[in-house]
């Protein structure tokens, strides 16, 4: 079965109601952005919290141990 058969058969559907389906798919969309948004924040901070320890310990940063 085709996605365009799939979408057919669910449209044609009696119980099918175009705006639920609509606002469904507006939830998940701002779901997903917010998610997404979130994480390039956190990846954002790490990035950040890495810079800061490499600035306080360079040679850390490097990987070399100074004993």
């Amino acid at each position: 079965m085709t996605n365009i058969e799939l979408r057919n058969i669910i449209i044609g559907s009696k119980d099918y109601e175009e705006e639920f389906v609509r606002d469904q798919l507006s939830v998940i969309l701002e779901e997903r952005f917010e998610r997404e948004s979130e994480e390039k924040i956190a990846r954002q901070l790490a990035i950040e919290e890495e810079n800061r320890q490499a600035a306080r310990n360079p040679a850390a940063a490097l990987g070399i141990r100074i004993e």
